[in-house]
C-alpha cells in the first residue's frame, strides 16, 4: 500500500518496504556475497583489456590504499586514462 506523507511524498507500507530489502539483500544464485575489491578484480582480471590489466596490477599491487586516491592520481600512477579508471569503477 503507498500513502502520502506529510511532505507529499509517496511512501510505501512498512511489510511492503522490508520485504523489497530482505529480497534485495539476496545473493543471487551463483553469486557469492561480500566479495572484496581485490577478489573482484581477480575474478575478471582475464577478461580486462590491457590497459585495465596495468590499472589492475597497480591497484592490487597497493591494496588497498591505491583505491583511496582521486580518479586522476589512480590514473596517473597507473599510467592508464581517466576513463579506464572510471570503467573500472
Amino acid at each position: 500500500m503507498t500513502k502520502t506523507g506529510k511532505g507529499g511524498g509517496r511512501k510505501t507500507a512498512p511489510g511492503k518496504a522490508a520485504a523489497r530489502r530482505e529480497r534485495n539483500a539476496r545473493p543471487r544464485e551463483g553469486q557469492r556475497q561480500h566479495l572484496t575489491v581485490a577478489e573482484r578484480i581477480r575474478g575478471h582480471f582475464e577478461s580486462l583489456t590491457r590497459a585495465e590489466r596495468q590499472l589492475a596490477n597497480t591497484m592490487l599491487a597497493n591494496y588497498p590504499v591505491s583505491g583511496l586516491g582521486s580518479i586522476t592520481a589512480v590514473s596517473e600512477s597507473a599510467g592508464v586514462s581517466t576513463p579506464t579508471v572510471a570503467r573500472m569503477a
